[in-house]
This record gives structure tokens, C-alpha cells and sequence, in this order.
């Protein structure tokens, strides 16, 4: 179907097929903005609807020379999640669209060329498709996740591991 609705966009920008209605480059909405379906017979343009803006913190500082207004984005106190074997870990939540996941292990010492780590992230709920998810890592290691603000799992998976951690920290 996408493929027929590019074709159909393509053969209207050939004057020889010509087009009943014009094209113009109509950007996203900003993150802050959702776009709303209209009904055919109404207006032509989307109508936006406000989406909850994440919290912030406001602090004023007043001085005699000047005043100062400094906005924050939330943040969270790091979560560090261990064990010696595979699970699934608690729910937790994540109040930021950014954060660092780190991880490390200690593998078996009597077998450390068996070990394997590896461990998923999902949503709360979820278990077919995680948002994140680290195959055959090394002992340690970090990585950016862009998941978003939400309630997560990890499912971890070790075998042949004494130990392992997974820290999960604001950006900044």
C-alpha cells in the first residue's frame, strides 16, 4: 500500500499526469504537539493537540542587579539492578527520554571462556519487543538509550557468570 501511495505521489509531480490538489512540505509537529485526524469534508490542515509536557523545575534568583530564571530537566536517581544468574528483573521507572545503561560481570572462574551476558530492556508489559537490547557483551560497557520516559524490565540471561550489574543514570 505505501508503495502504490509513493507512486501515486510521483506521477503527480509529472506535469503530463497532472494532480487535483497541490503538495507543500508540511514539517512534524514539534515533540510537545500531536498530530489529530480531521474529517475529509472539514478543513485541509491537521489540528494539534497539546501532549503533557514532561516536569520541569523552575528556580528564580533575585539579586539587586538582575533576576535569573533557570529551567532543569527531570532527572532520577541512578538504579543499579544485580545478580548471579538470569531473571527479570522489578518494574522501574524512567522519568527522562535519555539515559545511560552500564553494565558489567565477572565471569565463572573456572570456566570464563563459557560466559554469556546478555539482557533486554522492555516496557512494563511488554514481552515480545524490547526497546533495548545487548547481545554477547563484553565484561563492561555503556550505551546510550533514546527509549524515552516510561516503566521498564530488564530480562537478563548469564550463564556461566558469578556476577553481574546493570546501572541505569540520567544523561547529565
Amino acid at each position: 500500500m505505501r508503495y502504490l501511495i509513493a507512486i501515486g505521489f510521483l506521477l503527480c509531480l509529472i506535469p503530463a499526469f497532472g494532480c487535483e490538489e497541490e503538495y507543500t512540505y508540511r514539517p512534524f509537529p514539534p515533540p510537545e504537539t500531536a498530530l489529530t485526524t480531521t474529517p475529509a469534508s472539514s478543513s485541509a490542515t491537521p489540528a494539534t493537540s497539546a501532549s503533557p509536557a514532561l516536569p520541569t523545575t523552575s528556580a528564580t534568583t533575585t539579586s539587586p542587579k538582575n533576576t535569573q530564571t533557570t529551567t532543569t530537566s527531570p532527572t532520577f536517581t541512578p538504579i543499579i539492578l544485580s545478580g548471579s544468574s538470569s531473571k527479570k528483573t522489578p518494574p522501574f521507572y524512567i522519568p527522562t527520554e535519555e539515559w545511560i545503561i552500564e553494565w558489567s560481570y565477572e565471569p565463572d572462574q573456572e570456566y570464563p571462556e563459557y560466559a554469556d551476558f546478555s539482557f533486554y530492556i522492555y516496557p512494563r508489559g511488554e514481552t515480545l519487543f524490547p526497546v533495548e537490547y545487548f547481545l554477547y557483551v563484553d565484561k563492561s560497557g555503556s550505551s546510550y538509550s533514546y527509549a524515552g520516559s516510561g516503566e521498564y524490565y530488564i530480562e537478563v540471561n548469564s550463564y556461566d557468570v558469578e556476577s553481574w550489574t546493570i546501572t541505569i543514570k540520567p544523561t547529565k
